[in-house]
């Protein structure tokens, strides 16, 4: 008796079917590394994570959407963080510009820092709107534009040995 799931020479069963991932109370999910392992050999707080899995590809589905929607809100807060650190030199450099034309050494010099403060100042109206933007409450997740997916699931494709026959080979071969 075989099980076509399971794979050939291996000492245990492994299904290919089932995502292990660790769950936290306050709602964070991070994947597992292995479907063997327990929160505590991966270095977490066996207080604080729990391991669930998901079977099935409609329940992978759901826990790939979480882990999207979840990525997404981190980049957005790392975008957010960032321009806030940015913002703070070129509030810096503006404040110099500033100051290095009000002491007047020569009138190119005197041109030269107020250009320099317009452009310092238009990174600051850019850094401000890239963090305006990021924190508008209407501008959320939307799984149905999502940008990485697997070939499989963009387009609808036949499974029989025979569709690909007299066909240009694509990808890897």
């Amino acid at each position: 008796m075989t099980n076509s799931h399971l794979a050939p020479n291996s000492a245990t069963a492994q299904r290919d079917n089932v995502m292990v991932y660790f769950a936290r109370c306050d709602g964070k999910i991070m994947l597992a590394p292995d479907t063997r392992v327990s929160p505590k050999q991966c270095g977490l707080d066996p207080n604080k994570w729990r391991r669930c899995e998901a079977v099935g590809a409609k329940e992978i589905e759901q826990v790939s959407v979480i882990l999207a929607r979840q990525e997404y809100e981190n980049k957005r807060q790392l975008k957010v963080r960032q321009s806030m650190q940015e913002l703070e030199y070129i509030k810096t450099a503006r404040i110099n510009a500033k100051l290095r034309a009000a002491m007047n050494y020569s009138k190119n010099d005197v041109a030269a820092s107020k250009l320099q403060e317009r452009r310092w100042q238009v990174r600051e109206d850019a850094a401000l709107a890239i963090i305006a933007s990021e924190l508008d409450p209407t501008k959320g997740f939307d799984p149905t534009k999502r940008s990485v997916y697997l070939e499989i699931e963009v387009r609808s494709a036949s499974t029989s040995p025979l569709a690909h026959v007299g066909r240009k080979k694509v990808g890897i071969v």
